[in-house]
């Protein structure tokens, strides 16, 4: 099996299957649409794009994050562990990274700097932490955990401290991600059944259906002006990107390809999307414009190459 689509389930194991696939107050503002106002000022806002860490195997060994520039070039290793270092994810002024890993026998959360020194334990509980995302003031990150038997959404300070759990569904609910302004966040349910991408508020409450659709839909992200969510969808016939607004209107086929392709990020300056590919017969990390033009293959190796994440900078 594909090793994207080996990912697309929620996950027991990251080297099995971790991660492929209102509101009312303040979050119904947000998955309603942005206001001009709001929208100017999340506008203003937007970073300039930064490198672009991924996940590789080209250390033949297991799972390892690296990171390059955003034309490809200059890749360089960033974790060195026998276990498995995957999900990777930038604090907002991007000199942290937060990421998933297995090298102490368990799957953890863990933060280290930008160039991947002084590695962190986050959390340390005998169930799966995973899927980590920061919020937009630096100030906390949610992740997913397999604390009760089933994957809920939890939230905890940077540090790793005031770990509370936000979800409480009898379905899964995994790959969570921040709105730009913090007030909402976007997450994969199997609340209908299947897996379909959700809103809610901040604090868990309000939950939204934005895709509605019998198809499969996971790992959404807002765009950094909060207007539109991307996000992985299994058609039946292929695993493709695709774009939405963010009430979940004019769901649209970014990639329309013939291989797979799934996990996309923005770039901070929301100009372009990276996401993973297995067009070429192994994952390679393409980016593309947000209307999906201009797709281009930015690791030409070998090994698989998947899970991007790209950097914001001021």
């Amino acid at each position: 099996m594909p090793q994207f689509a080996r990912r697309a389930a929620p996950a027991h194991r990251s080297l099995g299957k971790p991660a492929v696939w209102a509101a009312l107050g303040v979050g119904l503002l947000i998955a309603a649409g942005l206001t001009a106002l709001s929208r100017a000022v999340q506008a203003a806002a937007i970073k300039k794009n930064g490198k672009i860490a991924f996940v590789t195997l080209r250390d033949q060994f297991d799972q390892e994050l690296y990171a390059m520039n955003p034309d490809g070039s200059a890749p360089t290793r960033l974790t060195n562990s026998r276990g498995a270092d995957v999900e990777p994810t930038w604090s907002p002024d991007g000199t942290k990274i937060a990421f998933h890993s297995e090298r102490d026998g368990n799957a953890e959360i863990y933060l280290m700097n930008a160039d991947g020194s002084a590695p962190t334990r986050l959390t340390n509980d005998p169930a799966i932490d995973c899927q980590p995302a920061w919020s937009p003031d630096g100030k906390k990150i949610t992740f997913t955990a397999y604390r009760d038997g089933r994957g809920q959404i939890y939230v905890m300070n940077a540090d790793g401290s005031g770990q509370t759990r936000i979800t409480n569904s009898q379905a899964i609910d995994y790959q969570p991600n921040f709105s730009p302004d913090g007030a909402t966040i976007t997450f994969t349910s199997y609340r209908t059944g299947h897996p379909e991408v959700w809103a809610m508020n901040a604090d868990g409450s309000s939950p939204v259906n934005l895709t509605n659709s019998a198809e499969l839909g996971f790992t959404p992200g807002f765009s950094p002006d909060g207007t539109d969510v991307v996000f992985g969808r299994d058609t039946g016939h292929n695993l493709e990107i695709f774009l939405m607004s963010s009430r979940g209107k004019l769901q649209r086929n970014l990639t329309n390809t013939l291989g797979t392709d799934v996990q996309p990020v923005w770039s901070p300056d929301g100009h372009q999307i990276a996401f993973g590919s297995e067009r070429d017969g192994n994952g390679e990390i393409y980016i593309m414009n947000t209307d999906g033009t201009a797709q281009k293959n930015l690791t030409n190796n070998p090994a698989n190459d998947f899970e991007p994440a790209w950097q914001p900078t001021d």
